[in-house]
């Protein structure tokens, strides 16, 4: 016996135009949902951001008025300017004292480097200086010959304000083209 109230599967009595009304009506759902899904994001984003905007703009405004009033102090205790006047000069005192002896090396050095005959290439590495004036001078360059920077390095060493200047052995090492590195101290003369 045949039961008529069922149909086997695939066989679909609606016809084209009613399934593509049906679907269409589905993907509509979808989509409403969807969009609906979307927007509670980001209602629920903007509303889980609301607390840390109000606490930014708490700091915000504190910073403001603490700089205001940084402000104001600074205007009341420095109203004529000559504190910052006296500060400037003060700084550049003490840079003028920290100071005052590098030019001396750099003269020598420019001064021995032009006499000596044929010396190239002659670079300042670093000059480190001490309160006191003492310091460390480290040059580098290229010498011409063996000669030439044996002639350097003699220089070097009979400059009273230079402690230590002597050419390394390894320096010497070929007869052109000699590239070198002379470390050596520097103390200035009492006045």
């Amino acid at each position: 016996m045949v039961n008529m109230m069922h149909f086997p599967d695939g066989i679909d009595l609606l016809p084209e135009r009613e399934k593509r009304a049906l679907r269409m009506r589905y993907y509509f759902g979808l989509a409403t949902i969807g969009a609906f899904m979307l927007a509670l994001a980001v209602f629920a984003g903007a509303a889980l951001l609301v607390p840390s905007y109000l606490l930014s703009k708490n700091q915000a405004e504190s910073a403001e008025r603490y700089f205001a009033a940084e402000r104001l102090s600074a205007a009341q205790s420095d109203s004529s300017g000559t504190g910052r006047d006296v500060a400037l000069l003060s700084e550049r005192l003490s840079i003028l004292k920290k100071y005052e002896r590098q030019p001396a090396v750099a003269d020598i050095l420019s001064r021995i480097g032009t006499d000596a005959a044929g010396a190239a290439g002659l670079t300042i590495i670093s000059m480190t200086f001490n309160a006191n004036g003492s310091g460390t001078t480290t040059v580098s360059g290229t010498a011409p010959t063996r000669a030439a920077l044996l002639s350097f390095g003699d220089k070097l060493s009979k400059e009273s304000a230079f402690v230590g200047a002597q050419v390394p052995v390894s320096d010497l090492a070929s007869d052109a083209a000699l590239p070198f590195t002379i470390p050596f101290g520097y103390a200035p003369s009492p006045h």
